[in-house]
C-alpha cells in the first residue's frame, strides 16, 4: 500500500467517523443509557441506604433508651421500697414505743427527695410522709396510735400504687 492509499483511507475513516450511521448512534445512546443508569441506580441505592440506616439508628437509640429507663425505675423502685419500708418500721407503735427522730427525720427526707412531686400520687405520698413525721416526732399533736396505724395503711396503699405504677 503506498502513502496516496492510506491517506484516501484516513480521509474516508475521518469523514466516516464525523457523520455517524444508525448503527453507531445506536450504539452511543445504549452505552449512555447505560452509564445512566448505572449512576441511577448507584444514586437510589445510597438514598435507600442512608434511609435504612437513619431508621436503624433511631430503632436502636430508642431501644437503648428505653432500656436505660427501664432499669433506673427499677432501681428507683428498689431503693423507694427499701426506704418505705424502713421507714414504716421505724414509725410503727408496735416495733418502737418511742419514735427515734435521729433515724425518722432522715428517713422521711430520703423518701421525700426520691419522690417527682411533679406527679399527684408521689405529692400525695409526700404528703402523707410529712404528716406521719409530723405526727411520731410529736410535732402535730392529737396524734396517737390509732392515728399513726392509719396513717400507715393510707401511705402503704399510696405507695403500692406508685410502686405498681410510676
Amino acid at each position: 500500500m503506498n502513502t496516496e492509499t492510506v491517506q484516501t483511507l484516513i480521509k474516508l475513516l475521518e469523514a466516516q467517523l464525523s457523520k455517524p450511521d444508525g448503527i453507531v448512534v445506536a450504539a452511543i445512546i445504549t452505552v449512555v443509557g447505560m452509564i445512566g443508569v448505572g449512576i441511577l441506580t448507584a444514586v437510589i441505592q445510597w438514598v435507600v441506604t442512608r434511609r435504612m440506616l437513619q431508621d436503624e439508628y433511631k430503632r436502636l437509640r430508642l431501644q437503648l433508651k428505653s432500656e436505660f429507663e427501664s432499669k433506673q425505675y427499677e432501681l428507683w423502685q428498689e431503693r423507694f421500697i427499701d426506704t418505705m419500708v424502713k421507714l414504716l418500721e421505724a414509725t410503727d407503735h408496735e416495733t418502737n414505743k418511742t419514735f427515734d427522730s435521729s433515724i425518722t427525720v432522715p428517713l422521711i427526707h430520703k423518701a421525700q427527695l426520691i419522690l417527682d412531686l411533679r406527679n399527684p400520687i408521689h405529692r400525695q405520698v409526700n404528703d402523707l410522709i410529712t404528716e406521719l413525721g409530723m405526727a411520731v416526732n410529736g410535732w402535730e399533736p392529737g396524734h396517737n396510735f390509732l392515728s399513726i396505724s392509719k396513717l400507715h395503711g393510707i401511705l402503704l396503699e399510696k405507695s403500692r400504687e406508685i410502686v405498681v405504677k410510676p
